[in-house]
């Protein structure tokens, strides 16, 4: 039996349910086929051995150490995502010596008669680590250092121009109206600091600096998307992968993934980002705010997990001293 007969479009039904998807969206059995019809329909090989990539939120796998490729499904959003990363992964390819994998093909495995078309992204396989594997046996010297690198790469991706700022005030708004029950389901914020959230957040416009044009932002800068090379006691970046969750945005929303997950808050990281960034504007108490602001309006909960850790033995009082003890911003150095 020929490979494509196990492509075709109904063997994909399963992963229209949210269960289906989640179990099934890293299944080698399964997607093998399919990275290999669009590795032959674009004539990239080898092609062999197919490994599962990282797991996300859709299907991504590796093809013969050379290629990534990544599905994007009907659910969670998949048809924006691709054309997100396809428009930015394009723009990003055009900036000189930008530590970014190729964007190298992209299409649908299904362009006529099927339901979904499984649209598909082809990237350049960076053959190193991410920061997630290995991070915990760096020293401050090297988080310092990639803090520095991060600051001058999202400069760069925040002067790319990027569509209207509507899009970006219309999620902020839908964010906010949904903040409290979102944060009441994740548990971890006392009844005081949640009577305060109206109060506290500010409007969609107040998020954008009157004179910035809309750009775009990255918005899921973690440490399973950094990608480099360990050797003897040195890092070396190869580049930022999955850009699916980019949109216009301000610097404000590149914050919550990246400092509460990347750094765990650490105010030094933050200091040495900033620079880096050269962000000119004032580390006040209005910076303070808006920084939280964007971490209470994020889709996913980055301050549960530092909570349990750094707050629950001493819960801060009120959200303007939990946004002094996530955001004051720190010596640069260990001196």
């Amino acid at each position: 039996m020929n490979s494509d007969d196990f492509a075709r479009p109904e063997r994909l039904a399963i992963m229209e349910i949210e269960q289906g998807y989640r179990e099934n969206f890293v299944n080698l059995e399964l997607w093998t086929p399919y990275v290999q019809a669009v590795c032959r329909r674009h004539g990239l090989g080898p092609v062999l051995p197919v490994q599962a990539g990282v797991a996300g939120t859709y299907p991504t796998f590796i093809a013969g150490s050379h290629w990534v490729v990544k599905f994007f499904g009907r659910i969670f959003n998949g048809q924006e995502s691709f054309w997100t990363e396809k428009a930015l992964g394009s723009r990003l390819n055009l900036l000189e010596d930008f530590p970014a994998p190729a964007l190298v093909a992209s299409g649908e495995l299904f362009p006529d008669g099927a339901d979904w078309p499984w649209p598909y992204l082809v990237q350049e396989y960076l053959p190193g680590l991410s920061f997630g594997e290995i991070g915990s046996i760096l020293g401050r010297r090297v988080r310092r250092q990639l803090a520095g690198e991060l600051g001058c790469l999202a400069r760069r991706i925040h002067s790319l121009p990027a569509p209207d700022w509507g899009s970006y005030l219309d999620f902020l708004a839908q964010q906010r109206s949904t903040c409290f029950l979102r944060l009441k389901d994740w548990g971890w914020m006392p009844p005081g600091l949640l009577a305060e959230l109206d109060d506290f957040l500010l409007p969609p416009a107040a998020f954008i600096d009157p004179e910035e044009d809309p750009h775009w932002v990255h918005a899921d800068l973690t440490r399973d998307h950094l990608i480099g090379r360990w050797d003897h006691g040195t890092w070396t970046t190869l580049g930022l992968i999955d850009f699916g969750d980019a949109r216009t945005g301000s610097l404000y929303f590149e914050l919550p993934a990246l400092h509460l997950g990347f750094f765990e808050g650490d105010a030094r990281l933050l200091t040495v980002f900033l620079d880096a960034y050269q962000y000119e504007r004032p580390m006040d108490e209005i910076f303070r705010q808006k920084a939280l602001g964007a971490c209470l309006l994020f889709p996913f909960d980055v301050i549960g997990p530092l909570w349990e850790r750094k707050f629950s033995p001493n819960p801060p009082a009120s959200l303007p001293a939990l946004a002094a003890r996530l955001f004051s911003t720190g010596p640069a150095t260990d001196g």
